[in-house]
């Protein structure tokens, strides 16, 4: 059975247009992770229930992940057919580990939040009941101390990642990093 020339036409354009599309939310999610990347203060991402895929990668670009013990994580990139940006990959590395950013993006099964608290992957786990709470009474705890204090181990944080990724990746040489 052959098809016609419309239904192969309207194939391609379909592809083009997901591919456009794919590219469009590309952009969109990098400049996304880029503005919390670059954000002077701590982050703090509160997780409750499913976080999946983009949610992951929104919450590795958080400085601390908070989450419900209810809550479940997956990448499923490796089911869905999808690649995975080098800066993505990285991120989940440097929270993770290598062995288990490797089960992570290998299996592409949803685990745990008891699962992700032993992975590294979130810092803290409570009840749904408290996390709210919670939450809100770490980020006081905080704002309550020396602003530039906390401004200046948030940039020495991400420059300590930078150099061990750096080392990791060219040899046991610790390169300096670029300037920012």
């Amino acid at each position: 059975m052959s098809q016609s020339t419309s239904d192969i036409t309207a194939s391609v354009t379909q592809e083009l247009i997901s591919a456009e599309a794919t590219q469009r939310y590309d952009a969109v999610a990098q400049e996304g992770m880029q503005a919390l990347k670059n954000l002077k203060k701590p982050t703090l991402a509160m997780i409750q229930g499913y976080c999946i895929g983009g949610g992951v990668g929104v919450a590795l670009n958080c400085d601390i992940r908070i989450a419900a013990d209810h809550s479940r994580f997956a990448v499923p990139a490796a089911k869905l057919g999808l690649g995975y940006e080098f800066d993505g990959v990285r991120k989940l590395v440097d929270v993770v580990g290598p062995s288990f950013a490797q089960e992570i993006f290998f299996t592409a099964r949803q685990f745990s939040a008891p699962e992700a608290l032993a992975m590294g992957l979130i810092n803290r786990m409570v009840s749904q009941e408290e996390l709210l709470a919670y939450v809100t009474q770490y980020a006081y705890t905080i704002a309550a101390n020396a602003p530039m204090t906390v401004a200046r181990f948030c940039a020495a944080t991400a420059g300590a990642v930078g150099v061990v990724v750096a080392r990791v990746r060219d040899g046991p040489e610790l390169l300096p990093l670029p300037p920012s």
